[in-house]
């Protein structure tokens, strides 16, 4: 057995675990642009890297050769993380199964892709148990797991705001160049072309593939001779400015002209920014833009309006309603789970609601997006919708957007929106009988 130093065995620990929890956050936006990411399709990717988990945990003691388990394991790592787990595969992967129902596309992904890494990565600690017997088995799965909490947290943190998906994945190249480094120098120079492949197309591919990216989501702006869209997370146009009257989409369109064209200095909230077209028309009111990305504004600002009206706000939608103390004329829930075209469902209760209702003005309206397939009479989610508004507003009414929104062109989804007026004493209005008018 090579000798190993304590402090690159501690190291060679805490590196082990953070790479651990680092790619299952990155396996999990990877994915989201073409299977969702609600809490059904997150359980099928932590159910599945769970299931591998303990595959590699049981088989790890099967074989007294642990050098040369390790060894193959780094090779089955370097293979995945460098030339499997990036936009490129995934994107090609993803539309090769994109016929089938998304969670069964998602468990089969998860499968081919995290499934390998998984079993892995979960062999390095038992296996470095078995070798280090001088070692307390107690300090080494606590390095461990310390690893994997800042790969966790770590990864969310940064990724989000500092790096986009693929620069992280160079820096988890490194990380396991260092590992390799740290346990057999040999093998590293024969993973070399791997790594050099990896970075190539993580840097270089996925641009072509996928123009603008972040830690939250890719995005990419098309252009033809009716209209200027910005699609989001693969949805084509999830804002759009056509050139023909120089007015947004039809559901902000509908809004803008309903509830802000006549009007100045009102306050507007807009959960869900998207492309910040509800502003593009009237500029005369107070905007507050709430989404989770914080470099979605800089980007729309560079690739799609060059004058964005308002203040942005990166934050998830039911966080901001939950804490903000200002008030509205009118907020607009415009927000969609990728793929699935629902909306989150921590945005769909009662109590959502109520936390809406307490940052309406007096006589302030509330109107959700919902999309739909075929009438919204026979919308299990939008009459649910419906049903859960009517509980908190005494008055909602709902609105069919007058065309198919080229947003859900593909998948022949409607949209509706729900509205309510903030207003307490409709119930106590006069009512009309035959004998009293």
């Amino acid at each position: 057995m090579r000798y190993i130093s304590k402090s690159q065995k501690y190291l060679l620990l805490f590196l082990t675990g953070f790479l651990g929890l680092s790619f299952e956050i990155l396996g999990l936006r990877l994915f989201t642009p073409y299977f969702g990411s609600s809490i059904v399709q997150t359980s099928i990717v932590i159910g599945i890297v769970l299931i591998f988990l303990s595959a590699g945990i049981y088989f790890s003691d099967k074989k007294e050769n642990y050098e040369k388990n390790i060894l193959r394991n780094f090779i089955i790592l370097s293979f995945y993380l460098c030339l499997v787990l990036n936009q490129v595969t995934i994107f090609y992967v993803a539309n090769l199964i994109k016929g089938i129902n998304v969670y069964l596309g998602l468990f089969i992904i998860s499968i081919l892709i995290l499934g390998p890494i998984s079993f892995a990565i979960s062999q390095f600690t038992p296996i470095f148990i078995h070798q280090w017997e001088s070692e307390r088995v107690g300090m080494i799965l606590s390095l461990s797991t310390i690893g994997s909490f800042v790969g966790s947290v770590g990864t969310s943190l940064l990724l989000f705001y500092y790096f986009s998906v693929s620069h992280f994945l160079v820096l988890n190249f490194t990380i396991l160049f260092l590992l390799i480094f740290l346990y057999d120098k040999k093998i590293l120079f024969k993973l070399i072309p791997i790594f050099i492949t990896g970075i190539i197309l993580n840097l270089y591919g996925a641009k072509i593939l996928i123009p603008i990216e972040t830690g939250v989501a890719n995005y990419e702006v098309t252009n033809n001779v009716h209209f200027k869209g910005f699609a989001v997370n693969g949805n084509k146009y999830s804002s759009v400015i056509n050139y023909i009257d120089n007015k947004p989409g039809s559901t902000p369109k509908y809004v803008a002209d309903n509830f802000l064209k006549h009007t100045k200095n009102r306050d507007i909230l807009i959960l869900g920014a998207a492309g910040f077209t509800t502003s593009y028309n009237y500029k005369q009111h107070n905007y507050t833009y709430v989404d989770l990305d914080p470099k979605l504004k800089d980007i729309v600002k560079k690739n799609f309006i060059d004058l964005v009206t308002g203040k942005y706000i990166s934050s998830d939608a039911r966080a901001f309603i939950s804490t903000d103390k200002g008030l509205y004329d009118v907020i607009f829930n415009d927000v969609f789970e990728p793929k699935v075209i629902e909306p989150p469902l921590h945005l769909t209760t009662v109590k959502y609601a109520q936390q809406v209702k307490k940052r309406l003005k007096r006589s302030g309206v509330f109107i959700y997006n919902v999309a739909h397939a075929g009438s919204f009479g026979k919308s299990r989610l939008g009459l649910k919708l419906l049903n859960t508004f009517s509980e908190v507003f005494n008055f909602c009414y709902v609105v069919p957007i007058d065309s198919i929104n080229l947003m859900f062109d593909n998948n022949g989804f409607r949209q509706t929106l729900i509205i309510c007026n903030n207003v307490d004493n409709l119930k106590n209005s006069d009512i009309s009988t035959d004998n009293k008018y």
